[in-house]
């Protein structure tokens, strides 16, 4: 079993744009509500197989995840995998798609994938930790929407 969110924002910016500011690793937390701090942890350019190191806000606590990129398709599509100890103790995995409108607007769609891997209360531990999830992905796409159309 696993937990699935999924939300949509259109943003009235270019894909390109928008996609620069989502995959800047310094900007996360000036719009991602879930994270405290990000940076990447790989040397050069953001590419699949890169990695960064993130700092996410779970209930006032600190829970740090290493990602990876499993797919960067630049102004399109990307893809992370993680797997946590401790309190998240499970793995998430999550998509990014960007689609360009006609009125040259994108829409941002967002998927994640909560699965815990806890010994007691799996499925308490992973709908809490997705409505919890899905309510700060939905303030989050609102910032990011504001900061980008305000820029």
């Amino acid at each position: 079993m696993s937990y699935i969110i999924q939300r949509s924002v259109n943003i009235r910016a270019s894909a390109d744009k928008v996609w620069r500011i989502i995959q800047d690793p310094r900007r996360r937390s000036e719009w991602d509500m879930r994270v405290k701090a990000c940076h990447q942890t790989s040397p050069g350019d953001l590419v699949a197989g890169s990695t960064f190191a993130m700092v996410y806000d779970l209930f006032g606590f600190d829970a740090p995840m290493h990602m990876q990129y499993i797919s960067w398709q630049p102004f399109t599509h990307s893809a992370v995998r993680s797997t946590s100890a401790g309190l998240l103790q499970g793995s998430l995995a999550g998509t990014w798609n960007f689609r360009p409108e006609a009125d040259g607007s994108t829409t941002w769609t967002t998927k994640i994938n909560l699965k815990s891997d806890a010994k007691r209360f799996p499925r308490l531990i992973e709908k809490a930790l997705g409505r919890y999830t899905d309510y700060l992905t939905r303030r989050s796409q609102e910032r990011l929407k504001t900061l980008i159309e305000s820029e």
